[in-house]
């Protein structure tokens, strides 16, 4: 039998506060497989022409590299997007670069003079979400993580795995908020969360 969509959205939209922690706060899907759906699901961005210039310009957001666990997943995010770096996305090439998180002020400043148009948070940012995306949706810059946790601070889009099963999430109201517009085709795919 197969459940209904909304149906389906509604129930994770409700268990997913009640998750423990510990199922929501780690990286479940490898980076080298994440990268490469994140990149597919960024080309049903339909403003996404419109809100980047002649290339995309990825920032892989860290705020601590000697913690174990963020400084694991910095290192590998920077290698699936290495590897994935000929790739375009809507006939834009793919460039990125890796930036610390220290305050909000400094972190603004270096996605503008950056040029970044897409925030890849690494494990390690939970305290500093709220600034994050108070920065990301001011300057229109949409934000991925695989902690599906982060989702419920704001972040737009996430992976994760539940029971062996990959899942994408959608924040709709934060990626509206951050200039993006998803097409129903990859809507329909996704679970939707949020505020």
């Amino acid at each position: 039998m197969k459940m209904n969509p909304r149906l389906s959205s509604l129930i994770v939209a409700f268990l997913l506060p009640l998750l423990p922690a510990s199922t929501l706060a780690r990286v479940s899907v490898p980076e080298s497989r994440q990268i490469p759906i994140f990149l597919k699901i960024l080309a049903y961005d339909r403003n996404l022409n419109q809100r980047v210039g002649e290339r995309l310009h990825i920032g892989i957001i860290y705020s601590d590299r000697s913690h174990p666990e963020s400084g694991d997943n910095l290192s590998n995010v920077i290698d699936a997007l290495g590897q994935n770096q000929s790739t375009e996305i809507k006939g834009l090439p793919i460039t990125f670069s890796v930036l610390r998180f220290s305050t909000p002020e400094a972190f603004a400043q270096r996605l503008k003079e950056g040029g970044v148009d897409i925030v890849y948070l690494t494990s390690g940012l939970r305290e500093n979400l709220p600034d994050i995306v108070a920065v990301t949706r001011h300057l229109k810059v949409l934000s991925l993580a695989a902690e599906i946790v982060y989702l419920k601070s704001g972040v737009a889009l996430g992976l994760h795995s539940i029971e062996g099963r990959l899942k994408i999430f959608i924040n709709l109201k934060a990626s509206r908020q951050e200039g993006a517009r998803f097409s129903a085709s990859i809507l329909k795919l996704c679970e939707i969360v949020g505020d």
